[in-house]
């Protein structure tokens, strides 16, 4: 597994952690879009990745999770936890 593989693995499997936690406190079924998350994790030895891609990737999650914090007023970790 080369760096890129290994970083977008983490981006994907750090979304997939908060998941349950996020949904059950935003009170929104996120399974559908999660589901398809978990199928990139599983595929990411068969995809052509750049540099690019990964980082955009990466900005998109931190994104997500800095939005879903503000939404739900409260901090999300990598565990899924809300404190």
């Amino acid at each position: 597994m080369n760096i890129l593989e290994m970083r977008l693995r983490n981006c994907l499997q750090t979304l997939l952690e908060v998941e349950p936690a996020l949904a059950r406190h935003l009170r929104v079924n996120l399974a559908p879009d999660f589901k398809e998350l978990q199928a990139w994790l599983a595929r990411i030895g068969e995809m052509q990745l750049a540099e690019e891609d990964v980082r955009r990737i990466e900005r998109l999650a931190f994104d997500f999770l800095r939005q879903a914090r503000i939404a739900g007023s409260a901090p999300i970790t990598p565990t899924g936890r809300l404190h």
